[in-house]
């Protein structure tokens, strides 16, 4: 990935565990109502019932998570 700062790497990583295909680099640029059509279109089985918000914040919450979790590992 180029030059995205890790909360949006952080984003295209969870979107995997949400979505078919993983947010390409340039959903940073996106409108919101471009995210959620690609949610919809890319939705998981399991997740295909629930809103493209609550999936988003889905998204957004594991990869706030995951960070937390990195960032507290000592790798020394």
């Amino acid at each position: 990935m180029s030059n995205l700062i890790k909360k949006d790497k952080d984003l295209i990583w969870a979107s995997g565990h949400y979505l078919t295909e993983n947010f390409p680099e340039e959903f940073t640029e996106w409108e919101e109502d471009e995210i959620d059509g690609f949610i919809e279109d890319n939705i998981w089985q399991p997740f295909q019932y629930y809103s493209p918000s609550y999936v988003w914040e889905q998204i957004y919450d594991l990869a706030i998570s995951v960070r937390g979790y990195i960032n507290e590992q000592d790798y020394s």
